[in-house]
């Protein structure tokens, strides 16, 4: 070397020459018999992979994602031309030897990748997805990765470094993917909405390469082709409103197996983009200060129908709209309005869809409120519901001992009132402390004989929420005792409720309960209320066909006693409806006395087991001396306290109902009464409750408590009077105040109650 060294530096032009072979070298055009200036050490690859694959399918290419290259020689990789280098890969037995790509058996797909470009040194290349052909035998291998220039020039047979990792190649793939719609609402509120879907392969399997998805209508007889060969798993798809729409899939994996299409649909939904509209049914002119309001719904959809209604009322037609029945699934309910106001009401639905209808913005329904047609629906005395305490039940509408006294009844529950005659059980037992109950002897859901449903409402006229319980009682009762292998043992009185609701409501607030809560199909029975502080409660039995009757709640006694009955034929005779609120076998007494004469007409010996109640009419009794009609009176006696009430029809198609009355003195409760009042007028009936004449006062009071009109009459023993308020000439039109009735005869006593304001009936007496 030193001698080359020494020849060259006395040749011309030293310093170029050097330069130039230097170049030269660096190049590798002249190759150095010294391994310091071999070729070898000019190919030289790093290799970055960070998750190898370490397992593979036969019959499936196997990616090798995010590949990393740098040149760390110092020759560049040419793209092209005679020395072009691309990507390649061999694959290794287990005996580490190298297999032959052409092999039948255990041969594979030699695929080779192109260079993006010519890569400098130092250059870097990252394929993002290099497909490697994997061999045709499972099993465990080597997979080298390497450059190649030329035919066979491996870069690692030239100095450089391939890279290598096991893989495992598994049997191939011949089982199909599963596939799924995913499940729809059963509504969709838009005409496009999303439909997803997912499908699952074998463990280990070659996965989900793509799916189809079909629909069609019912009725079709074919699917139709939806989406075709997609990767997606959740797509579009639009229909028509109230349509119903069925789907259905299939996968294929990546090794070619198809699924097949499930029979039947896997999923369905109906498209409902359309709020159901409601409305308010027609009120009447005029409606009693408690009146029923009902409502209906329609949905565009065939069986989405509506889920919710929420309904709101003003008072008169420009008042703001006030919630009244947010979220309610009823179609009826009571109301409870002021005389003197109208009230008008409004409707909107929603759908099981989730469409909102919205309220319209006039009024539905209006109707105006006179407490002239309280009369109809027994709301006088509205304090006939029982005051009880400790055991006993005081009947709150008792009379005054004075008959000058005058005794005003607001219509609420009073808890201090002392009864003139006998005492009641309670229907629940001994209350620890004071409550209130009312009763409804005549409660159904689906009743027998079309008698329809009933609804409850409860009124808080209170300051403080009211702690309310509603108990539904079956007609059929309990028996006494029942036999527990072959003995006699009593039977629990809480084994006689059907259902019972509990519910706080809140002052000067109402609670509308439905029959329609109660589990079986159809129902007919009774109800009780109760609470620890005063309220008012009222009813109203919707029949499928014609109007609703409405009731006032009752109390309960072992005498009980009703002004007004009739027999006539089946529809305009009076109905009768009994419950006996004890847990004890009852045994009662009906005796209907001419309202004239008050002779006996008929009498009627009846039982009822322990919670039990019934219902009759009068058409069906057979009188003493065989009178097909009468027009009466009645007393109820029992050995047990009874709750009950009458209804019928007036001559103007008026239903009317009233609680009977649980108690007679000589001074009744004063009652509302009304003269062409919104062009109504009532008539007042008083009963003669005992055996002996009467001498009976009538006093009529205005507005300011004034006595501005007064009649006396006689009446014999067991008889009514009627008196229609249109025959007193010192009541002016729109007369509207209170009655007071009383009688100052020794041990006389009378009941007394007022109807015959039927809308038709203006202008002349009822009966």
């Amino acid at each position: 070397m030193g001698t080359r060294q020494s020849y060259l530096r006395n040749l011309p032009g030293y310093g170029l020459a050097l330069f130039v072979v230097l170049a030269l070298l660096a190049a590798g055009l002249i190759v150095s018999s010294g391994n310091a200036l071999s070729q070898a050490q000019n190919f030289k690859v790093t290799w970055n992979l960070a998750n190898p694959p370490v397992e593979g399918r036969v019959g499936l290419r196997l990616g090798i994602n995010n590949l990393e290259l740098t040149n760390s020689g110092t020759q560049v990789w040419p793209k092209a031309g005679a020395d072009q280098i691309k990507l390649g890969y061999r694959w290794f037995g287990a005996d580490n030897k190298p297999l032959d790509p052409a092999n039948k058996d255990t041969g594979y797909d030699d695929l080779r990748s192109d260079l993006p470009q010519d890569i400098p040194a130092g250059g870097r290349l990252l394929f993002p997805q290099f497909l490697v052909g994997v061999p045709n035998a499972p099993g465990d291998y080597t997979l080298r990765i390497d450059l190649i220039q030329g035919a066979d020039g491996w870069l690692s047979g030239k100095g450089s470094t391939d890279f290598g990792f096991k893989v495992t190649i598994r049997a191939k793939d011949t089982a199909a993917p599963t596939s799924q719609v995913k499940a729809l609402p059963l509504f969709s509120t838009s005409t496009t909405f999303t439909v997803t879907w997912e499908a699952k392969d074998d463990d280990g399997g070659s996965g989900v390469a793509y799916y189809d998805l079909q629909y069609k209508l019912p009725g079709d007889q074919e699917w139709r082709d939806w989406l075709l060969n997609v990767s997606a798993t959740s797509g579009q798809f639009t229909g028509e409103n109230g349509k119903l729409y069925l789907f259905r899939s299939r996968a294929t994996d990546k090794a070619g197996n198809a699924g097949k299409y499930s029979d039947n649909e896997q999923t369905s939904t109906r498209v409902d983009s359309l709020p159901p509209a409601a409305k308010v049914e027609a009120l009447p002119a005029q409606s009693p200060e408690v009146f029923l309001v009902r409502w209906s719904s329609f949905d565009n959809i065939a069986g989405a129908a509506v889920s919710l209604c929420d309904v709101q009322y003003r008072e008169g037609t420009s008042g703001a709209w006030t919630d009244w029945l947010p979220g309610t699934s009823a179609g009826s309910a009571l109301f409870k309005g002021d005389a003197g106001k109208s009230y008008s009401f409004r409707v909107r639905a929603f759908d099981y869809a989730g469409n909102q209808g919205e309220y319209p913005a006039e009024a539905q329904a209006t109707t105006a409120v006179s407490a002239a047609l309280n009369s109809l629906v027994g709301q006088f005395p509205a304090a006939s519901v029982s005051s009880v305490v400790s055991g006993t039940a005081t009947p709150a509408a008792s009379a005054s001992a004075t008959p000058g006294a005058t005794t005003t009844v607001s219509g609420v529950v009073s808890g201090t009132t002392t009864p003139t005659s006998g005492t009641v059980t309670p229907a629940t037992g001994a209350a620890s402390e004071a409550s209130q109950v009312a009763y409804f002897p005549l409660a159904v859901k689906a009743g027998e004989l079309g008698s329809g449903s009933s609804t409850i409402m409860v009124y808080n006229p209170g300051t403080a929420p009211l702690s309310l319980s509603v108990s539904f009682y079956d007609r059929a009762g309990i028996p006494v005792s029942t036999t527990v292998n072959g003995q006699s043992q009593p039977v629990k009185p809480e084994t006689a409720r059907l259902a019972t609701s509990t519910r706080v409501v809140g002052p000067a607030e109402t609670f509308n309960l439905s029959a329609e809560i109660l589990t079986p199909v159809s129902f007919n029975g009774w109800v009780e209320v109760r609470s620890a502080a005063p309220f008012q409660a009222y009813a109203v039995r919707q029949a499928p066909v014609g109007r609703a009757v409405q009731y006032a709640g009752a109390g309960a006694n072992s005498q009980l006693y009703l002004p007004y009955l009739k027999k006539a034929d089946t529809l305009s005779s009076t109905y009768l409806n009994i419950a006996n609120t004890t847990a004890n076998p009852a045994e009662f007494t009906v005796t209907y006395y001419d309202a004239a004469s008050g002779n006996v007409l008929g009498t009627e010996k009846r039982s009822l087991p322990g919670y039990g109640s019934t219902r009759f009419s009068t058409s069906t009794l057979t009188a003493t001396e065989g009178y097909p009609r009468f027009q009466a009176s009645a007393i109820i006696s029992s050995n047990v306290a009874l709750a009950a009430s009458a209804e019928g029809i007036l001559e103007d198609g008026s239903p009317y109902s009233y609680p009977a009355q649980t108690t007679a003195g000589q001074v009744a409760a004063q009652l509302p009464v009304y003269r062409e009042v919104a062009g109504l007028t009532t008539t007042l009936l008083v009963q003669n409750t005992g055996k002996d004449n009467l001498n009976v006062k009538m006093e009529y009071f205005n507005s300011n408590g004034e006595i501005i009109a007064a009649k006396e009459l006689n009446m014999a023993g067991y008889s009514r009077q009627s008196l229609w308020q249109g025959d007193l000439k010192e009541l002016s039109s729109g007369f509207s105040g209170k009655v007071r009735v009383s009688t100052a005869t020794p041990g006389g006593a009378l009941v007394v109650t007022v109807l015959g304001a039927g809308p038709g009936a203006t202008g002349r007496q009822f009966l």
